[in-house]
């Protein structure tokens, strides 16, 4: 949504980083944080069951771009 990661930053599974955001060069996130801005840094380690939440979310923009692609295919 927007953030950039820059080469080498990595965002670790079950990390958040803020629509909008600027990861440099080199920057990790680690699991359970949230980090945000530009540059991006750390705001907050996330809360019990946060990551349960996103996962949901993943899963319906996965479903939903899916769903687009088909329909795309179906025009011709």
């Amino acid at each position: 949504m927007g953030s950039v990661v820059l080469d080498g930053a990595v965002v670790e599974p079950h990390a958040m980083l803020a629509a909008g955001s600027l990861l440099t060069p080199g920057k990790r996130v680690p699991t359970g944080q949230l980090w945000a801005g530009s540059p991006a840094k750390y705001m907050r380690d996330l809360r019990p069951g946060e990551t349960d939440v996103h996962a949901e979310q993943v899963a319906r923009y996965v479903k939903r771009a899916g769903q687009h692609t088909a329909s795309l295919k179906q025009r011709g």
